[in-house]
């Protein structure tokens, strides 16, 4: 999990992420997304920065 912080506090582009099914293995070896997606924000200049468009 901390990689994927790491993904989204780099990126502010990422408005939404749905995993499903994630599948939590044993103790000390992480997870597994099995399918995700990924919505992203579109780039509104005039905000200067990643925003939703008016």
């Amino acid at each position: 999990m901390p990689i994927f912080s790491r993904v989204l506090l780099n990126n502010p582009q990422v408005e939404e992420i749905e995993i499903n099914p994630l599948i939590v293995l044993p103790e000390g070896e992480g997870c597994l997304a099995v399918d995700g997606r990924m919505r992203l924000r579109s780039r509104v200049e005039s905000q200067g920065g990643w925003g939703r468009a008016a």
